[in-house]
């Protein structure tokens, strides 16, 4: 009987693993993982590091800076 309920679970957890499976397929397909999911990542990151949040602010910054400043010690031409 006990080797029933350890097959009965191994056979569920598998099923919910092919279902979140076919669900980032279809999701990666239709392109539904914007900018909302970009957003709930950052707030799952910011849950579990502390400073997640500075981390993602800093990124959008350097995303935002248009112009390139060149290293320090380098040639300017």
């Amino acid at each position: 009987m006990g080797w029933l309920i350890g097959a009965l679970i191994v056979v569920l957890l598998s099923a919910v693993l092919c279902a979140l499976a076919l669900i980032a397929r279809r999701v990666r397909r239709r392109g539904a993982a914007g900018q909302a999911m970009a957003a709930a990542m950052a707030a799952y990151d910011e849950g579990f590091h502390t400073t997640a949040h500075d981390t993602f602010i800093e990124m959008q910054a350097e995303n935002e800076r248009t112009q390139q400043t060149p290293a320090p010690g380098k040639n300017r031409r």
